[in-house]
């Protein structure tokens, strides 16, 4: 279950600011567009296919209204976890704008056990010769274990955010989560050089990004 790392009422209230003086800028727009109820013999076709846009637009906007509404409520209350009937992308984008970094626990990976030999029969129990001349011939033929990669950096250019940078060391197809936990993760990298505001960088500086993952894993 998702787990809310930090709540910002100021942030939360300016996203559903900003979300109502939209929808009311496009109900002035679109709202002289739409049809009477009942159009008058001068109306032509045109006029009934603006009407419509019109009437979807209105109708869209009040709806994505609505779900900006129910987010930032439930994230003033402290609760980000998934709701019925608000599409996931909505969610994302929202708490995204409200400051609001989702972490989610990976489960722990359990390392497997060598099997015992012991109690073996003989002609399934390798003697310690037989051992010793197979670990021999295995390190022989394996090749040599790659070391690992050097820490990659990234110099902060005008105009770059951590949720840009985040997103370009991911897949063109990864999931807005994906790009929030490694947005988190980054600033959780370079909290020393960001400071705590993870909204607040500047050109020059020099941040360790995470590694990179691959397709189908970014976690």
């Amino acid at each position: 279950m998702d787990e809310p790392r930090r709540i910002r009422p100021a942030r939360c209230l300016l996203v559903e600011l900003a979300a109502t003086m939209t929808v009311a800028g496009l109900g002035a727009v679109a709202l002289p567009s739409v049809p009477g109820a009942a159009p008058g013999p001068g109306t032509t076709f045109e006029d009934l296919l603006v009407g419509g846009c019109a009437v979807a637009v209105l109708v869209t906007s009040a709806w994505l209204w609505l779900l900006t509404t129910v987010v930032v409520v439930e994230a003033l209350r402290g609760r980000t976890d998934r709701r019925a009937g608000v599409p996931r992308f909505v969610r994302t984008a929202v708490l995204a704008a409200c400051g609001v970094a989702l972490v989610v626990p990976a489960p722990a990976l359990a390392a497997e056990r060598p099997h015992p030999l012991d109690g073996l029969p003989m002609p399934d129990r390798a003697t310690s010769t037989a051992a010793w001349v197979a670990a021999a011939v295995d390190g022989a033929t394996r090749p040599p274990a790659r070391e690992p990669d050097a820490p990659r950096t990234h110099v902060v250019r005008t105009g770059d955010t951590l949720w840009a940078i985040a997103a370009a060391g991911l897949s063109p197809t990864a999931d807005p989560d994906d790009v929030v936990r490694r947005s988190h993760r980054l600033h959780q990298l370079n909290r020393a050089v960001i400071g705590d505001d993870p909204d607040l960088i500047h050109p020059g500086q020099r941040l360790r990004l995470p590694p990179a993952a691959h397709r189908g894993d970014q976690s």
